[in-house]
C-alpha cells in the first residue's frame, strides 16, 4: 500500500493485479472477480 508504481516493472504489476483479482469478494458471494467476468461474457456470447 501507498507505494509508487514507478518502483515496479510491468510483470510485477501484472502479478499484483492477478493476486487482487483472484481474491474472493464478499460482494460476489465469495467468488473470484476474474471468474465472474468470465461467466458474464460466456452468458453474453451464448445469447
Amino acid at each position: 500500500k501507498k507505494q509508487l508504481f514507478n518502483n515496479y516493472d510491468d510483470d510485477r504489476i501484472k502479478n499484483i493485479q492477478l493476486k487482487i483479482n483472484r481474491k474472493p469478494k464478499k460482494k460476489l458471494n465469495f467468488e473470484e472477480s476474474f471468474k465472474c467476468v468470465l461467466q458474464f461474457f460466456a452468458r453474453k456470447i451464448d445469447r
